[in-house]
């Protein structure tokens, strides 16, 4: 999986350690805010 901000690849990674993981707080802001719906 890949999460980009503004065009910019920002994270990178298998599904299951992006989103059980992040490492960037942008990918972290953005999984707590999809997750929470």
């Amino acid at each position: 999986v890949v999460f980009m901000d503004e065009g910019v690849i920002i994270e990178q990674g298998k599904p299951k350690d992006v989103l059980d993981n992040p490492k960037q707080e942008r990918t972290k802001q953005f999984l707590g805010l999809v997750l929470e719906h």
